[in-house]
Parts: C-alpha cells; sequence; structure tokens
C-alpha cells in the first residue's frame, strides 16, 4: 500500500509542475523523467521494488531531445534490468506492463548516457522484435559509441551475429524515418563491413542496406554507403569513371542490383523489389553543396544509362521473364499472388528511366511514384 500511496504522490507532483497537464504538449519531457527517476533512484530495493519501477515506464516516455536527470545515479536501472532480465528469461510473452515498463528502463539508460552491463544483451535482442518504444530504444543503444566495443567482444560478437544485429536495427531505424537513428545506422554499417569476421554475415544484408540508404535520402553518407558496396559484394562498375561519390552510390547500386536480379531466388524477389524500387527510380541525384541550398541536382548522364541503367533494366527484364515460366508449374492457389509479383517486375523495369523519357519532376514525380510501388510491394508481401 505504501509503495501504491507512493506512486500515486508522483504523479501528483508531476501534473502540478507547470500550469499545463503533464500530458500536453507543451510539457517538457525531462521534467517528468527527472521526477520519476528520482522516485525511482529513491525507492527502498525491497521485494516487489522492480515492479514499481515497471509501473511507471508509462510516465517517462520522451516526446523529444533526451536530457540527463537532475539528480540521483544509474544504478538503479542496471539493478532493475539485472531482476528483468532474470524474471522475464523464460517468458515467452509479455504482459504490457512489461513491455513499457523495460522500455522506460532504456529510455533511462539512454537519458542517463550510460551502456547497459554486456549482460543485458539477450534482453536488448529481444526486444528489437517488439514494435513501439522498447524496440526504438533498444535499437538507438545499440548504435550508440558506448556499445560499439560490444561488436568486437569475442563473447558477445556471435549471439549478434546469430540475430542478425545489423537487419533488426536497420528495421526498427526505416520504421521511425528518424535521421538521428538512421545515420549511426549506416555508419555502423561501414564500421562492422571493415571487420573481416562480420563479412560473412552482412553479406546477406544487401536489399536491407540499399533500402536504408535509400529510403533515408542520406547523401551526405554516400561515400561510406559506397565503400560497403564495394567491400561486400564487389560490383563491377565497367572502369566508369565516376563524376562525384553521389553518382558512384548510384552506380555501384545498379550493378549490384544488376547481379543480384540474374541470380535472385524466389524468396529473395519481395526484398529485392523494394530495394530496387527506391534506388533506380529517379532521373536526378543531389550532390552536397557548400551554398545554399544544401543540395544541387545533376540529371544521369547519357552514358550511365548505357553503362548501368540499361544492363539493370534487361536484368529485371530476365527475371521477370523466368518468374512468368515458373508460372506454368504453380500450384492453383499461388497464381494470383505469384502474377502480381510479376506484373511489378516488369512495371519495374518498364520504368527505369531512359534518355528518350520526357522530363519529370524528382520531387512529385519520381518520388510519388517509389511511394506507389512500395506501397504495391508491401500489399504484395502480405498475400505471399
Amino acid at each position: 500500500m505504501d509503495t501504491a500511496a507512493n506512486i500515486i504522490a508522483v504523479i501528483g507532483q508531476v501534473s502540478s509542475k507547470l500550469e499545463h497537464n503533464v500530458w500536453h504538449h507543451d510539457f517538457p519531457g525531462y521534467y517528468r523523467q527527472s521526477v520519476i527517476y528520482r522516485f525511482c533512484n529513491n525507492l527502498p530495493q525491497y521485494e516487489g521494488w522492480v515492479g514499481v519501477i515497471l509501473a511507471t515506464g508509462i510516465l517517462t516516455k520522451s516526446q523529444g531531445d533526451l536530457d540527463v536527470p537532475e539528480g540521483g545515479t544509474s544504478n538503479w536501472v542496471h539493478r532493475a534490468l539485472d531482476s528483468v532480465n532474470t524474471a522475464v528469461e523464460a517468458q515467452d510473452q509479455w504482459d504490457d506492463r512489461t513491455v513499457t515498463g523495460v522500455a522506460g528502463l532504456l529510455q533511462a539508460l539512454l537519458c542517463y548516457d550510460v551502456r547497459p552491463r554486456s549482460s543485458h544483451i539477450r534482453l536488448l535482442l529481444r526486444v528489437l522484435s517488439i514494435p513501439g518504444d522498447i524496440s526504438q530504444n533498444a535499437a538507438r543503444i545499440l548504435l550508440r559509441d558506448n556499445t560499439l566495443g560490444w561488436y568486437q567482444d569475442k563473447e558477445l560478437q556471435p549471439m549478434l551475429q546469430t540475430a542478425a544485429i545489423w537487419s533488426s536495427i536497420a528495421r526498427v531505424a526505416l520504421e521511425l524515418e528518424d535521421p538521428s537513428v538512421i545515420k549511426p545506422c549506416i555508419r555502423i554499417g561501414h564500421a562492422l563491413a571493415r571487420l573481416p569476421a562480420w563479412h560473412s554475415y552482412f553479406r546477406g544484408e544487401l536489399c536491407a542496406w540499399i533500402t536504408t540508404f535509400f529510403r533515408a535520402e542520406e547523401w551526405m553518407l554516400s561515400e561510406d554507403y559506397s565503400s560497403v558496396l564495394s567491400i561486400i559484394w564487389h560490383p563491377d562498375t565497367v572502369q566508369y569513371d565516376f563524376s562525384d561519390d553521389s553518382e558512384t552510390a548510384l552506380g555501384l547500386t545498379f550493378a549490384v542490383l544488376s547481379k543480384a536480379w540474374r541470380d535472385v531466388s524466389t524468396d529473395m524477389v519481395i526484398a529485392l523489389l523494394r530495394c530496387t524500387s527506391w534506388a533506380v527510380l529517379r532521373r536526378e541525384y543531389p550532390v552536397t553543396s557548400n551554398e545554399w541550398p544544401r543540395f544541387r541536382y545533376i540529371t544521369l548522364h547519357p552514358r550511365f544509362e548505357f553503362s548501368f541503367s540499361a544492363p539493370l533494366r534487361e536484368s529485371l527484364i530476365q527475371a521477370a521473364s523466368r518468374a512468368r515460366n515458373e508460372l506454368l508449374k504453380a500450384p492453383p492457389e499461388n497464381i494470383a499472388p505469384l502474377t502480381s509479383r510479376v506484373a511489378i517486375m516488369e512495371d519495374l523495369a518498364r520504368n527505369i528511366p531512359k534518355l528518350s523519357d520526357p522530363e519529370k519532376d524528382e520531387t512529385y514525380y519520381w518520388k510519388n511514384l517509389r511511394l506507389q510501388f512500395d506501397r504495391e510491394i508491401a500489399v504484395l508481401e502480405e498475400v505471399v
């Protein structure tokens, strides 16, 4: 009962902190977090204390920038995670309070800017598959500089590799569409690609790597992106003389995709369709500038169309032709989704820009076309 009273008192304290209600959009999140965190720090760690900590998770959700809480230490966060780690390891399903509570604990680590213990790694890997704040907080933690050593740790590295850690983080990053998450996601991919021990694990992440870069439009990181393509997938650029980092990123992508479509397996078609549509449906590409505007757009050169666009178009047409032939052997219940898949492949090949095409606006036409294909592929993914 005393614990319940304490929680009620904290909620009342938070609610009266400012003239606005605590949940009002103008209410600074760090006020709420600091009050709750001081309460958690001072809570006697008797039997049942972790349950109280988990109950506060719903109160500490961040609405913006993270601030270091005033007063207290972060020791209570690690102790609570130790207890949760032991208690829920054998549970197949977590209740809502556990999910929001663990999300709150991970949020606290981010606010205090402290690293979780290495013993918490299994917990972090598990929550990456749970939608919402909990996986987003875990991804942010795993992308911070203070956890980068885990990727080279002899004991932790195999666990991270088996869990396909980079693609899991990339999935969360794309769901967030937050540059503060996507940028370190690309940077850590670049760091992993430079470690030979990660090459075999990263090789299966081609679609995720391309989709992450082109959906995020992080052209300032073109050099890091292209470096990974070269190290892991060795694209043949037919000795093309690229004019800038952005054109290099596009050319290497087209070359890698051409090979991927020649060798595509059935289970990879949807992922390959998605990354191809995000990468190739464009007539222009941005180049960074020291003047305003920050980017200036350059139209793809005729040599680029001959060296990269045409071979990719041909690879995609051939893949669609092979898939159409497979329809003849497909069971009746699979014909409709397979037909839709072939139609998208053929439509995508037709829409890869040609020199003879009339000019279309990048901002409206090509961006909307990429979004249209993404929606069609998402529908296909649900029925296949």
